[in-house]
């Protein structure tokens, strides 16, 4: 009889192929591997910008910025693809940005995949008020009065000028126009506000920042109503990493402008990154009901949702996400992700093929898809998209790792031997992929290699539970029952219910003829799930060695009663039987073997038996 049995198959490979950098793990790797993103990704935003993709440029830099609002390469870079997005676009307000990250407590699971909100705050659609020219002057209107109405059709003609600059990111020109506007009234708070926002808007250094608290403090102090200062005030203070105080001047800026849409937004996505999850969905819901077209508040709103652990109203708000934009990858991609884990893995395949289909070459919606293939049993499927995703990001130690367990599925171990090894060279501290690099010797018969990759996993992390079994196993294959023992009990220290170390102790102990040990851990195993059919066989052979033969033929008839499938049950119950001197049962239970199953591979042997009788 095969001693090695195994009670979970792929069970502990589920949890780390994950979307999301499932086997990364330790403080400083975590760091290098967030360099060599950010450096990678500042150099796919510079060439965006050149092809003048600038809100995809936008779109990454402002996750840089969420992880490091200091990060002076990637504000600089910003304000460039802001200045030339506004010249291509002239007179069209900014689109609110987004939050992109989906994955990573899923990822992520979800590895997953980190939720939190861009930085960079959307611009409240600023239009050019119009001149009210086709009002003629009241018939009894005065010297004065008339001096002081075209004195603020003068202003607001500035300010309207300015304006019209700035939408075309001539901030130099807009900031002319308003000082213009404030040499013909010094008290304008409307220009006082526009002067501050142009500095805010064009750029976050310290000096401009400066400027733009300046005059938004100046415009609050003349006029306590406009929100525009307050909203100028609250982008400084995100900018800053000042959250508390840009809630504060956002919330102010809210409630003096409530039909604006962008404010609750911009307002939610800050109090995310404070960790107030219920006032964001409040505000994010109030986004969402002022405009029911932006996409970005329900996905933010699906965020939100997810920190608050109301993963069915999360899934709800990024399905509102795409409908709202049928292109909206990132959701299709977030929607993915959370049937993935329900799952759902049919549901999460289709979720993650439309994102695919919008993003081709997104490498993690290429593996979310791998990965919901995977767990679909598609393995062919998903060869290609783990390939795909490896040929994005051929070093990322990851994408390798998955590719040997898939490769493995489909029953191609020396394919998987190149990527588990690639796996732990890209990832030398990585306890999984040498875990994984030990299932893939063991599979090419290959014990001496299986047993050095298992105990470097066990080196890198004592706790890891997996590459403990499977060596206690080799050494149980092998007659090592001590070195079997050593690694098994340190297992179940581990994890004293698992069914698969219990059985696996059993073994041991059974075939170190210690039977009352081996029944013991048989039914701890039981214990947890009373339906495995092969822990109960073992606690029958483990009955059979230590005589107790009524209790053996309980168990085996409890065996053959969930499974009448299971041959050796049979085999071993008719044996029982024939050795008790019952003939007539022994004779009946072999007559049924042989009935259900000819090809039995001991048919030979009973028929014999059967013909002395």
């Amino acid at each position: 009889m095969n001693k090695r049995v195994v009670l979970i198959a792929g069970g502990v490979l589920a949890v780390l192929l994950l979307a999301g950098g499932g086997i990364y793990v330790g403080k400083t790797v975590a760091h290098n591997r967030a360099e060599r993103l950010r450096d990678n990704t500042l150099v796919l935003a510079k060439r965006y910008i050149g092809q003048g993709e600038y809100q995809r440029a936008l779109d990454l830099l402002d996750r840089l910025l969420v992880q490091n609002p200091s990060d002076r390469q990637a504000q600089s870079l910003e304000d460039e693809a802001v200045r030339a997005m506004k010249g291509q676009q002239a007179g069209k307000a900014e689109e609110g940005s987004a939050a992109s990250a989906a994955a990573q407590r899923l990822s992520q699971s979800l590895e997953q995949l980190g939720k939190s909100l861009q930085q960079t705050a959307s611009r409240p659609v600023q239009v050019v008020q119009p001149q009210k020219e086709s009002a003629p002057p009241p018939s009894n209107e005065n010297a004065a009065e008339r001096q002081q109405r075209e004195k603020a059709q003068r202003v607001q003609a500035l300010i309207n000028q300015g304006i019209a600059k700035m939408n075309s990111g001539d901030y130099a020109g807009a900031r002319s126009s308003f000082q213009s506007a404030l040499g013909v009234d010094p008290d304008s708070a409307m220009a006082l506000a526009e002067l501050g926002e142009s500095y805010a808007e064009e750029s976050s250094s310290p000096g401009s920042l400066s400027k733009a608290t300046e005059y938004a403090n100046k415009a609050a102090a003349k006029d306590p109503n406009l929100w525009l200062p307050h909203y100028t005030l609250g982008k400084v203070y995100d900018k800053t990493g000042s959250l508390d105080n840009a809630i504060r001047e956002y919330g102010t800026a809210a409630r003096l402008n409530p039909e604006n849409p962008i404010l609750p937004f911009e307002l939610g996505k800050i109090q995310y990154r404070a960790g107030e999850f219920s006032s964001a969905r409040q505000s994010f819901q109030t986004a969402i009901h002022l405009d029911p077209k932006n996409e970005k508040a329900y996905y933010d709103l699906g965020a939100t949702y997810l920190q608050l652990n109301d993963e069915s109203s999360a899934l709800a708000a990024y399905r509102n996400a795409v409908a709202v934009k049928p292109d909206y990858a990132n959701a299709y991609f977030a929607v993915g992700e959370l049937l993935r884990t329900r799952g759902d893995f049919a549901g999460a395949e289709a979720a993650y093929r439309k994102a695919v289909a919008i993003t081709p070459g997104n490498p993690a919606f290429n593996r979310g898809l791998a990965v919901a293939l995977y767990f679909e049993g598609k393995y062919q499927d998903a060869e290609s998209y783990f390939l795909n995703t490896l040929s994005l990001e051929p070093n990322r130690a990851e994408n390798s790792y998955n590719m040997a367990l898939d490769q493995l599925k489909l029953g191609k171990p020396q394919a998987a031997l190149q990527y588990a090894e690639a796996a732990v060279k890209l990832q030398p501290d990585s306890a999984p992929a040498f875990y994984t690099l030990g299932q893939v010797n063991e599979a090419i018969d290959n014990t001496d290699g299986a047993i050095k990759a298992y105990e470097k996993a066990i080196q890198i992390d004592p706790g890891y539970l997996s590459p403990k079994i499977n060596l206690g196993v080799i050494y149980d294959n092998s007659g090592l029952y001590d070195k079997a023992l050593a690694n098994l009990l340190a297992a179940y220290q581990i994890a004293p219910t698992s069914i698969e170390v219990n059985n696996d102790l059993g073994n041991v102990y059974l075939h170190s003829e210690l039977y009352k040990e081996a029944i013991d851990h048989y039914k701890r195993a039981l214990a947890q799930n009373p339906t495995m059919t092969l822990v109960r066989y073992h606690l029958a052979l483990a009955y059979v060695q230590s005589k107790q033969y009524d209790l053996a033929q309980t168990a085996l008839a409890e065996v053959i009663k969930l499974d009448p499938r299971f041959w050796d049950a049979y085999y071993q119950l008719g044996n029982i039987y024939y050795q008790e001197g019952n003939k007539a049962s022994a004779k009946a239970i072999f007559t049924a073997l042989l009935q259900k199953n000819p090809g039995y591979d001991k048919a030979t042997e009973i028929q014999k038996l059967l013909a002395n009788e």
